[in-house]
């Protein structure tokens, strides 16, 4: 599949009640965490936020920029049941012309999901991706900052995170996150071209085994 990829510039934040998400990273070590006997270990390698224009499977149709999150990640555990890739994306939207309210305190918009891979091989060099609609960047602008936190059943603890750019974890905690906006590979028009190249996602209400 051709690719076009435009770098988005992501800023960094100087807005009052986030200074501290200008706080270098924290680095979390890859962990081991039970699972059926076996220790689950897992680790980013990068996180970053990209434009790419989607596929084009009417060749008289239009073609619109995703913004695309991609993590890339090794895993050291044969198998592992299931791993869930926790994204966020914020903006600092206007909100006169986005048509929302936000609190003058924290005027950002930050959105949150989650996908769940299943059935994940020892390998390197994995990736998970979420996207972002085109509607939504009309509508709130440019994307300041995104993280991804992994975890998975077996341990309460995060195996790890990443920020772009690089902070301190739990930056977002500091906004109420809106749910259900953000897109998985398959809901996005991605899936049809990609499934062969990324691991299972566990369809909903479905147990791993």
């Amino acid at each position: 599949m051709t690719r076009k990829w435009l770098s988005i510039r992501i800023a960094l934040i100087c807005g009052v009640g986030m200074s501290a998400l200008a706080i270098p990273r924290v680095t979390a070590q890859r962990t081991g965490v039970p699972q059926a006997g076996v220790q689950v270990e897992m680790r980013i390698r990068s996180l970053s936020g990209d434009l790419e224009r989607s596929p084009q499977y009417d060749p008289g149709g239009g073609r619109d920029d995703w913004y695309v999150l991609r993590t890339v990640y090794d895993t050291a555990t044969d198998w592992i049941d299931e791993l869930t890739f926790t994204y966020y994306v914020l903006f600092r939207p206007d909100a006169r012309k986005a048509m929302i309210r936000l609190d003058p305190a924290v005027p950002y918009l930050l959105l949150k999901d989650s996908v769940t891979y299943i059935h994940v091989p020892k390998d390197r060099r994995h990736e998970s991706l979420m996207f972002v609609h085109p509607r939504l960047l009309e509508r709130y602008g440019s994307v300041e900052r995104i993280a991804v936190v992994v975890t998975t059943p077996a341990s309460p603890e995060p195996l790890d995170y990443a920020s772009d750019p690089p902070a301190q974890a739990g930056w977002w905690l500091q906004v109420q996150p809106v749910e259900g906006l953000l897109m998985n590979r398959d809901q996005s028009p991605y899936g049809p071209v990609l499934s062969d190249e990324h691991e299972m996602i566990r369809p909903a209400g479905r147990n791993p085994r």
